[in-house]
């Protein structure tokens, strides 16, 4: 069976008594604190339609400084100019990721189905509706989600075989990975290599350093950019920021205990601002670095948001999910997965935390 549980160890093990199972069931759960994997799809920009190989045709729109010369004032013929319509591709590369759960009900122990007001029933069919289906459902469609940040973001086709993440990571090249790879501005993070702690003055040092790259870029547009960040880094901007307002308006060396008690301006939880750029802050990267072993934990990426597309072939791909009875083998089928693409279409950003220049 696809699902296993430690409930036995973890729970009917401790009861020694009817006082210890007097509380032991569903309704007095304590769930853990956890944040909610966000919607991929409501934080970018989603082309459906999509099929693999198909092209993205990107149309330049920069300006000539080159054009219009002098004319003479003492005639009437007119200099010819030179208009360069400028035109460039890039392919869609579209993988599935999908998995399926057969749930045999009659398996869980009596103690198990009783924690969530079950029983064990001839043909193994149960209640999509009941407390046990949806729990299942719930963390079923949570991992769908998480898998689509990690394959849209950390997918990498050159990932060998032997790699413990191949099956994971081997549908398409996900943002970060086409970031690695292409020739847009790449700021090495020492501190990653390092393994050690970054510091605000040395986050808001790299931060600047993008910043400076990016403003003075033909493309740089401040209503369009943004920051994609991952918590670690932003945990240490917000740090950062809120010890600001702990020192003391008349020297810096010293703390303020008005600064000190009050309430914190910045948090990760809350959109922030970096030199007028919002900041999207997705725990769902740290998740996937931490889950996967792939290092290199501060990591953003600037760019305009319409520089990052997410695709699919139909909506109801990005994810697609259904439950069903079998009545062939009487279990409970949970099925789902997406099609999915990402696209990172242009050389306009700057990737800070880059593996190498």
């Amino acid at each position: 069976m696809a699902i296993t549980t430690n409930f036995a160890s973890a729970i009917t093990s401790l009861v020694t008594s009817l006082t210890a199972a007097e509380k032991l069931e569903l309704a007095n759960v304590v769930f853990e604190s956890n944040f909610e994997i966000s919607k991929l799809a409501e934080n970018h920009t989603v082309i459906t339609g999509v099929r693999n190989g198909n092209i993205i045709p990107i149309m330049s729109n920069s300006p000539s400084y080159a054009s219009f010369p002098y004319k003479n004032p003492s005639d009437c013929s007119i200099p010819v100019c030179d208009l360069d319509l400028g035109f460039s591709a890039k392919p869609w590369k579209i993988g599935m990721i999908a998995c399926r759960i057969p749930i045999c009900v009659n398996s869980f122990s009596e103690d198990f189905l009783r924690f969530f007001s079950q029983q064990k029933r001839i043909f193994g069919d149960i209640d999509e509706n009941s407390a046990l289906m949806q729990y299942i459902i719930g963390k079923f469609t949570t991992n769908l989600e998480a898998a689509m940040w990690r394959t849209a973001f950390f997918g990498d086709t050159t990932t060998s075989v032997g790699d413990a993440n191949y099956p994971l990571l081997r549908a398409i090249d996900g943002i970060f990975t086409q970031a690695e790879a292409m020739d847009g501005t790449k700021i090495v993070v020492t501190e990653n290599a390092a393994g050690t702690g970054l510091t605000g003055a040395q986050l808001y040092a790299y931060l600047d350093q993008a910043y400076q790259v990016a403003s003075i870029a033909p493309w740089f547009d401040p209503s369009t950019a943004r920051f994609e960040m991952t918590q670690a880094m932003a945990s240490v901007l917000v740090s950062w920021l809120n010890s600001m307002g702990d020192r003391s308006l008349y020297n810096c060396e010293c703390y303020s205990p008005d600064g000190l008690t009050a309430q914190r301006s910045f948090s990760v939880s809350n959109m922030i601002t970096i030199f007028g750029i919002p900041v999207h802050i997705h725990k769902e990267f740290d998740g996937v670095i931490s889950a996967l072993s792939l290092g290199n934990p501060y990591r953003a990426l600037l760019t305009a948001g319409s520089n990052m597309l997410i695709g699919t072939s139909e909506l109801d791909q990005l994810p697609d999910f259904r439950v069903w009875h079998s009545q062939d083998d009487n279990q409970v089928y949970i099925e789902g997965g997406a099609n999915i693409g990402a696209a990172l279409v242009t050389n306009e950003y700057v990737y800070i935390g880059a593996e190498t220049v």
